[in-house]
């Protein structure tokens, strides 16, 4: 009853905005640190171990479908809690970590980006790394917290990336925040 355990093309939980539903968002659109360090779907399995207060998630996976890749595999861990002691129908309060270890594959190479998610003939980078060369793995982690009472809502998450690198290249770390608030107009 409080355990899920799923095998096959998963998509890693990572953060509070990366998991929001699209029909359930509270804002235009998911805010730019989420979009830019999203998750993919990925061959792998996850594990969610839940009770009233307190949520677990704990993924592994291995490549996405469809996609070549240089040698051998990437391989990506996941892990995600999130404390919740208020949530009833007129108040809600969350907080919770993710950490994300990625190695890439036989290409040792990596990068960041995201496109704005409104469909337009020029899909400029909003945010983009380029490609990094000589990468070992990378660690990302969220913080985040959200609060909701009655028709206000206030949301924030901070994330940073360490990219750790090969043949004495400087390690790189990427980072973003947002803070977002919300009024339900309509009371819901």
């Amino acid at each position: 009853k409080n355990i899920i355990f799923q095998v096959g093309q998963i998509f890693p939980n990572f953060g509070l905005n990366n998991t929001d539903s699209t029909g359930q968002l509270n804002y235009v659109e998911f805010n730019l640190p989420s979009n830019t360090f999203a998750t993919d779907y990925y061959l792998g399995s996850t594990f969610l171990i839940h009770n009233k207060q307190l949520s677990a998630f704990f993924s592994a996976f291995g490549p996405r479908i469809a996609v070549n890749y240089d040698g051998r595999y990437p391989f990506g861990a996941l892990t995600r809690e999130i404390w919740s002691p208020i949530h009833n129908e007129h108040q809600t309060f969350e907080t919770g970590i993710s950490l994300w270890y990625q190695k890439p594959d036989g290409s040792n190479t990596s990068g960041w980006g995201t496109v704005p998610e409104v469909d337009s003939r020029d899909m400029t980078s909003l945010a983009d790394t380029g490609t990094i060369l000589n990468t070992r793995n990378s660690l990302t982690y969220d913080l985040e917290i959200a609060y909701q009472l009655g028709p206000f809502y206030v949301a924030s998450e901070y994330m940073s990336d360490r990219v750790s690198r090969l043949k004495n290249n400087p390690n790189l770390t990427f980072s973003g925040a947002y803070i977002s608030t919300s009024v339900f107009l309509t009371g819901e």
